[in-house]
This record gives structure tokens, C-alpha cells and sequence, in this order.
């Protein structure tokens, strides 16, 4: 390994970097700045959209060139590019039900939303008690139930949770169907869980409740350890369809 001072663009904000990385261009050039943009219509704020962007992303290109494209979960891709291939939106993963234009192509609609479901469920108390093992059925009912699965240690847990099994489950299964060369699959979960349950890690930050230290210190390496799996799974899709 190695390390360093990592260079970035400014400010750091995740839709403004992905969307740099995904374009090859300086923010300035593809217009997407923030988590949010202000309506005039309305006054509020609001998710920004991949109608803000100006430039082609790597799909787009990609689809132009006739070569089939898998991405999955990136941010600021809603609503979805027409892609020839497989786009899922960020919005798709945290939705509950349908959404016009969260991924594409259509027909694939019923299918994910399937997935969706199916991986939301698994995530019950067996699944949870891998990195809480004192979770009772009663908190996690309150998480399933939370309006805000980010007021919480335990609904975010859950939530980072669902959202790595939609991810993963819609990854697997699409790339093992449809083999395609380039794929970009985003699991928002490695970022989160540091802003969830960093602070308890031995050592744990100043100030924390010991009591919460001991039970969500491990919590950061078994996730790690659950994404790696799914990316080793990903990694012999990719090597199964002579992707590098």
C-alpha cells in the first residue's frame, strides 16, 4: 500500500467529484455543483438532476459507440440516460415503489423493481445481528419504520444495508445476464458508514459514550468485509466477460 495527500476537486461534494470522474471535465464545464439546486418556480430546494449536466459522461460516449454499458447507483444520474445497456439512477435505489425514469431501459423496470424488493427484505434481524449482535426485533422494527433512516445509528445501519444489497444484487445479476465491458457501480455505503460509526473506532474521537463504543466500533470492518465479498463477486463477472 501507500499513501498520501489526496488532491481533489473543490468543494469536495460527492455529485460535483463523481460526475468529474465520469466525465473527464472540470465542474465548471459539466454544471453539476451541489446535492441540491434552487427552483425559482418554487423557491425550494431540491435534488440536483443529470438534466443539469452539460456534457457526455463516459455512457453516453460508450452508447454512441455502440458498446453496452452497465451503471449502477451513481450520483446525479437521475433521471436516467437512455443507454444502450443497463443505467439504475441514485434515486431508484432509495425509492419504495415506481418512479418514472429511474433507470432505463424500461422493460428492465419490472425486474429491478423485483430485486429491489427482494434485497430490502433480506435485510431482517439475522442480517442486522451480523453487526449489532445485541439488536433487538423492537429497534430494528423502529428502524424499518424511521421517516429518516439517517436520525439513527441502527435505521442507518439498516439503510446502508439495503441500499448495498440493492446495488449488488442489480450488479450480479444484470453483468452474469449481459457481460459488457464497461461497468461503473457505486456503493454509497463505504462513505457512510464512516460518517455513521468512524467516531467509535478504536481509537475512538473524544467525547463518545463508551457505551456506544463498544457496541459500534466493529461495525466499519465487518461492512468492509461484506463489500469486499460483493466486489470479489463483481471482479469474476468482469473477468468472465474479458473486462480488465
Amino acid at each position: 500500500g501507500s499513501g498520501g495527500v489526496l488532491a481533489t476537486e473543490q468543494p469536495p461534494l460527492s455529485p460535483l467529484l463523481w460526475t468529474t470522474m465520469m466525465t473527464g471535465r472540470s465542474p465548471l464545464e459539466h454544471r453539476i455543483l451541489d446535492f441540491v439546486r434552487f427552483n425559482p418556480s418554487t423557491g425550494r430546494r431540491e435534488p440536483i438532476t443529470n438534466d443539469e449536466r452539460r456534457v457526455p459522461a463516459v455512457w453516453n460516449i460508450a452508447s454512441e459507440a455502440a458498446r453496452e454499458v452497465a451503471i449502477v447507483g451513481l450520483w446525479a444520474t437521475f433521471p436516467a440516460d437512455e443507454a444502450k445497456g443497463l443505467l439504475v439512477s441514485n434515486v431508484f435505489l432509495s425509492a419504495h415503489g415506481p418512479v418514472e425514469r429511474a433507470l432505463s431501459p424500461a422493460s428492465a423496470t419490472s425486474w429491478a423493481e423485483q430485486v429491489r424488493r427482494d434485497a430490502t427484505a433480506s435485510v431482517e434481524l439475522a442480517a442486522m445481528r451480523r453487526f449489532l449482535p445485541d439488536l433487538s426485533a423492537d429497534e430494528l422494527a423502529a428502524a424499518v419504520s424511521s421517516t429518516d433512516p439517517f436520525a439513527g445509528k441502527v435505521p442507518g445501519l439498516r439503510q446502508v444495508l439495503v441500499q448495498t444489497e440493492i446495488v449488488g444484487r442489480l450488479s450480479v445479476d444484470w453483468l452474469t445476464r449481459h457481460p459488457t465491458r464497461l461497468a461503473a457501480v457505486y456503493f454509497e455505503g463505504t462513505d457512510t458508514i464512516g460518517h455513521l460509526f468512524a467516531p467509535f473506532v478504536a481509537p475512538p474521537l473524544a467525547g463518545v459514550d463508551p457505551g456506544d463504543v463498544a457496541r459500534f466500533a466493529d461495525v466499519p470492518e465487518r461492512y468492509f468485509e461484506l463489500i469486499d465479498g460483493v466486489i470479489g463477486e463483481l471482479a469474476t463477472r468482469a473477468a468472465r466477460s474479458g473486462a480488465v
